[in-house]
């Protein structure tokens, strides 16, 4: 047997042990209904004058003929988030979900869809390589697809048991990054390549991610390791060089010097281990990066795209940007509005009260004359009224967004006069203000301590420290704007209370048999605790006396490392188990039943809850929204199930009748929420008849306490679907 019939054997045999994705299921509890469409640039293909950008699930084209003034032609709807682009006299090709889409772009005014080829059955990766007549395709496998015709793509050959993750073309080669470092193929067929040699060398366990070919050279990334390799192209190709420190994103050549990006532009010259160029003004992430000539053209997440003329100088000159929306970190969701900590751009202020279409209103950031190491990086928001706190690895700010349209920054808190506190890593919401938490490792207890950040009336802040007793868990922890909730295995689910003197009180404790937990949220009344595979409902209405309700029993999705965080809205609980996004129906909270999981092209990096609505971040795919089905009820079924919601008079000095018509019997609720979100008033909560219903709200809130003059939610959900309103309260 030859030495390439026995590789091919053994790598076969090395994936046939891996475990398989599981397919998602076509039996799912939730639907995507809308997204934020003006997302960060990401993605970039140069095809002559013409720059191709992915832009969440958009393709825009942008005109270069002069680079100094870019300009904005068109842009395309594409069925999801590109991963990777390649295009060439006209024509360009994008990995979308495990597919092969080719996009018509001759007329780049009106690009049009042309053709679009399934791949891979599951999506891990998805890059491609444009050489010559063919595409090269990569998500574990790798699938040569021949684009003689580019709008009749076909697939002429298929090569398994590579567990790659990216894939470049030269020298007659083909070269495939992934799990077992660099596997070399003969590419004299490119129709038909054949594996000659596996380079792992001294990699270990780690990974290669990217790969890029120039001349005789071979670029190899490595995943998580900080080093590019370098090999030269031939029968046996051997490592030359290596660079410690660069763990790139994109890479592209230009003469003797390569071009590195990752979170910020670097230049490196042949042989030499340090950067000898180095781009200061893009101080956020820097996904790809193209070169054409003397034109270097970059993505950027903090400016969009950025244009380079490389043959002015010693040094790449700057010539342009063209704008593009920043890439969303973390999101506080409060009534129709959500704030976002944007990295670099600091705040931006999202309209949800069309939830299908979110669009964006106003946006705080340091401007250009701040110097870009002393830029706020914003890393977690959270609100209270109209005052918006951005946590950074600087410290924390506080910013009015009374007008939405324009924030203006009330101060920043530095991390102490002696840089004595440690990096604040996340605050919850407590009565007059925040508790911060501040660490080294949000997860690691020991090292996290807390202060109560508190806006004053005269415009100053309080900034004390909290005392935790011991007695109280510090596991997971979220907050409801007035109580806090923490779990540990032992002591179960504790309600407590950050008193105005600032020591953390307990309240009530949901104990029973002990219960591992690594998620938690709270919404309307229930917490919601997650173990590695199945949530545990707990009833808080009474904090003095939580108690537990039911529990799902193991999860049909799985990932080893569990479920990294829940989100919840009338009882239906969003996993994020970082493969993808599970749903517990806990309409019974004593019978919660896990649903199938589905896969939305990109892995959430985060989910928060709105008053109907699941907001997801995710790396490739930007801000997604999602509503939940129950049983039995399609997409179909909540868009004819219309309810036609009134409530009068509104305004209102307090009293308001709220009616609606309920199309078909079933669990109903009828909940008056602040302009937070925040539960304020739980009208019904049960089964209800078909046809006309009627309820009074006279203004007071569950304690029959009259709640302050302002703008309150009405939200009626049926089996047929959801709707909600606006009441205003005068006094």
């Amino acid at each position: 047997m030859s030495r390439v019939t026995l590789l091919r054997a053994a790598l076969g045999a090395i994936l046939a042990l891996m475990p398989m994705a599981a397919l998602a299921s076509d039996t799912v509890g939730f639907e995507e209904i809308g997204r934020w469409t003006d997302g960060p640039a990401a993605e970039l293909a140069l095809d002559g004058a013409i720059a191709w950008i992915g832009r969440g699930s958009r393709l825009e084209a942008v005109d270069l003929s002069d680079p100094a003034h870019p300009l904005r032609l068109a842009s395309l709807e594409l069925p999801g988030p590109a991963r990777d682009l390649a295009a060439r006299d006209g024509w360009v090709y994008a990995m979308i979900d495990g597919a092969l889409v080719v996009v018509d772009g001759r007329q780049p005014e009106r690009p049009l869809m042309a053709a679009r080829l399934e791949l891979f059955e599951s999506t891990w990766w998805g890059r491609l390589e444009l050489s010559g007549n063919v595409v090269y395709c990569i998500d574990q496998e790798l699938v040569v697809v021949d684009v003689t015709t580019p709008s009749q793509p076909q697939v002429v050959r298929r090569l398994d048991g590579l567990h790659g993750r990216d894939v470049a073309a030269g020298g007659g080669r083909v070269f495939v990054a992934g799990g077992y470092g660099l596997c070399v193929m003969d590419a004299t067929d490119p129709r038909a390549p054949v594996l000659l040699e596996v380079m792992s060398g001294n990699l270990g366990y780690y990974e290669g991610n990217l790969v890029e070919v120039h001349d005789n050279l071979v670029v190899l990334g490595v995943r998580s390791h900080g080093f590019i390799f370098s090999g030269l192209i031939g029968d046996q190709p051997t490592w030359v060089w290596g660079l410690s420190g660069a763990e790139p994103t994109a890479l592209a050549f230009h003469g003797d010097n390569i071009y590195v990006a990752d979170e910020t532009l670097a230049r490196y010259e042949p042989y030499e281990p340090w950067e000898s160029w180095l781009e200061t003004d893009l101080v956020g992430r820097c996904p790809d990066i193209e070169i054409d000539g003397d034109l270097m053209v970059v993505t950027t997440y903090p400016d969009g795209l950025v244009t380079y003329d490389l043959g002015a100088g010693p040094d790449p000159v700057r010539l342009a940007s063209l704008a593009a929306g920043p890439a969303v970190v973390d999101l506080h969701v409060v009534g129709d509005r959500a704030y976002a900590a944007c990295g670099w751009s600091g705040l931006q202020v999202f309209d949800t009260s069309h939830p299908r279409t979110p669009r964006t209103l106003g946006s705080y950031h340091d401007g250009p004359v701040v110097p870009p190491y002393n830029r706020f990086k914003a890393e977690f928001v959270s609100t209270l009224g109209d005052v918006v706190l951005l946590g950074g690895v600087n410290g924390l700010r506080l910013i009015d967004a009374t007008d939405d349209l324009a924030p203006v920054l009330i101060r920043d808190i530095p991390l102490g006069p002696d840089a004595s506190w440690s990096r604040p890593l996340a605050a919850w919401t407590i009565e007059g203000g925040w508790m911060v938490a501040y660490g080294n490792n949000e997860s690691s207890s020991s090292s996290t301590t807390y202060k109560a950040v508190r806006p004053q009336a005269s415009g100053d802040v309080s900034v004390v420290d909290v005392a935790w007793p011991p007695d109280i868990p510090r596991g997971c922890l979220t907050s409801d704007g007035r109580y806090l909730y923490t779990a540990a295995y032992t002591q179960g689910l504790v309600v407590a209370e950050v008193t105005a003197d600032n020591v953390v009180v307990r309240r009530g404790t949901a104990g029973g048999e002990p219960y591992y937990c690594q998620a938690l949220t709270v919404a309307d009344g229930f917490a919601y605790l997650a173990g590695l595979r199945e949530v545990l409902v707990v009833d808080v209405r009474d904090p003095a006396q939580p108690r537990r309700r039911g529990r799902t029993g193991l999860m049909p999705w799985y990932s080893n490392d569990g479920i990294a965080e829940l989100a919840a809205c009338d009882r239906m609980v969003f996993a994020n188990y970082g493969l993808g996004l599970g749903l517990v129906d806990a309409t019974d909270p004593d019978s919660p039943v896990g649903r199938d999981p589905r896969e939305l092209n990109a892995y959430p990096t985060r989910i928060t809850a709105g008053v109907d609505e699941i907001y997801m971040i995710a790396g490739g795919a930007g801000l997604v929204v999602l509503r939940a089905l129950r049983a039995g009820v399609t997409p179909q079924d909540a868009a004819d199930g219309a309810i036609a919601l009134t409530a009068a008079p509104n305004p209102c000095n307090p009293r308001t009748t709220i009616a609606f018509t309920s199309p078909q019997p079933g669990p109903a609720t009828v909940a008056v929420h602040d302009a937070r979100g925040r539960l304020v008033r739980r009208l019904h909560d049960g089964a209800l008849g078909a046809g006309e219903q009627s309820w009074t709200w006279a203004g007071d809130d569950d304690e029959g306490r009259a709640v302050a003059a302002g703008v309150y939610l009405v939200r009626v959900a049926t089996p047929a679907g959801t709707r909600v309103t606006r009441v205003t309260v005068v006094r």
